[in-house]
């Protein structure tokens, strides 16, 4: 007998395959590469951008570095400082108002 597979895992496979620190690691840099760009975009300051959303600028400077994996609701507070969504900083989609990087 033949076990049943969802569409997505028969057509999808690398979804499920588990990230390796390596992986989580490039990620966590690209996620602080855009979060620093989008600042930068913006002409905000380190400390303008943490007083706005409400974080220690340490904490801020560790996201830009991709030294830490931060939480979701911080991703929110910032991306609606930025007046985006967090999926532009997750990089799920291309900024509504920037080229693509």
């Amino acid at each position: 007998m033949v076990p049943d597979r969802s569409p997505m895992i028969w057509f999808f496979p690398c979804i499920f395959r588990p990230m390796t620190v390596s992986d989580q690691q490039d990620y966590l840099r690209r996620v602080g590469i855009r979060v620093r760009n989008r600042r930068m975009a913006l002409k905000m300051s380190q400390s303008d951008l943490a007083t706005r959303a409400e974080i220690a600028k340490r904490q801020l400077i560790r996201i830009e570095q991709g030294q830490v994996n931060t939480s979701i609701l911080v991703l929110v507070r910032l991306a609606n400082v930025f007046g985006s969504e967090v999926s532009e900083l997750l990089g799920e989609r291309p900024p509504r108002d920037m080229p693509f990087l």
